[in-house]
């Protein structure tokens, strides 16, 4: 059996270099060896619920949406995003990236889709894990893209900051552009505010 309590505690020793997600009482954690952890808050103490081994380092932060828990993860031979269910921690798929180089940004979600970025920007289809198209024009991309719904342009729209110091707006349903702008330097994070 499990001894919950020491289980739970032993999350306070392991090294994790990126931030937990959390939605209501519950909290997800991915160490840098890719152990994902799922645990209840309850105030004063927290309660182990599972863990589950991804295979792969994570790269960047886990994000939720719906039921499902996204983690980008690499090794040397693959990057790649993977979908857990937030209840029972079964793997539901596996988007292997074809790229090398640089590692694939925490993932977004927007509605159907999972947008991922690193030398390029990757859709995928939530519920499938399959690719519904990818931008390559573009020197890599240097922080998590934005979703935002309803778009000014496009009913779906996505912001992505890119490694040569610029900012784009993509039709999150087609991937198409519809502008660019330079920016001071690099971006590393933005925000989008809602008026």
């Amino acid at each position: 059996t499990l001894d919950r309590s020491s289980a739970a505690s032993d999350v306070y020793k392991r090294q994790i270099e990126y931030g937990a997600a959390k939605q209501d009482q519950f909290l997800y954690v991915v160490d840098r060896n890719g152990l994902v952890t799922a645990m209840l808050d309850q105030g004063t103490d927290v309660a182990l619920l599972w863990q589950q081994p991804i295979n792969l380092a994570p790269t960047g932060s886990i994000n939720i949406t719906e039921n499902y828990l996204l983690v980008s993860a690499a090794s040397t031979t693959a990057q790649s995003v993977i979908s857990l269910d937030r209840a029972s921690s079964q793997k539901m798929w596996q988007f292997n990236a074809d790229q090398l180089g640089s590692s694939l940004q925490r993932p977004t979600a927007g509605h159907q889709m999972v947008y991922v970025g690193g030398r390029y920007l990757w859709a995928v289809d939530l519920y499938t894990g399959a690719e519904v198209w990818r931008f390559t024009d573009l020197p890599g991309v240097s922080a998590p893209p934005i979703y935002d719904w309803p778009g000014i342009t496009t009913l779906a729209e996505l912001f992505v900051a890119d490694e040569g110091n610029g900012v784009r707006l993509l039709d999150a349903n087609t991937g198409k552009q519809k502008w660019y702008t330079a920016a001071i330097g690099r971006v590393t994070g933005m925000a989008l505010d809602s008026t």
